[in-house]
């Protein structure tokens, strides 16, 4: 019963907790229609999380909106699953 009892705890702290994070991008384009500035409007809170989040988002800008609007812009919604920090951290 104790191994057990240990072994519970040992997966509920390894696990994390909420490792699920939202993030938003906005995309503006200029006179043209191009792509000129992209901008994290609500962050996931991990830098690196968020660079790759604006990253995908140009990625499927460019495939889902072949012609964009001049002086357009654009919300992303991301949803972004962090790997847990271990608890020793």
């Amino acid at each position: 019963m104790k191994n057990l009892a240990a072994f519970a705890l040992a997966v509920f702290v390894l696990a994390g907790c909420n490792t699920k994070k939202d993030a938003m991008v906005a995309l503006h384009t200029d006179a043209q229609g191009k792509l000129s500035r992209v901008v994290v409007v609500r962050s996931t809170g991990d830098k690196t999380a968020d660079d790759l989040v604006k990253r995908a988002a140009i990625k499927q800008f460019r495939r889902q909106v072949p012609e964009p609007k001049k002086n357009g812009s654009y919300r992303v919604p991301a949803k972004v699953e962090l790997p847990p920090a271990p608890y020793w951290q």
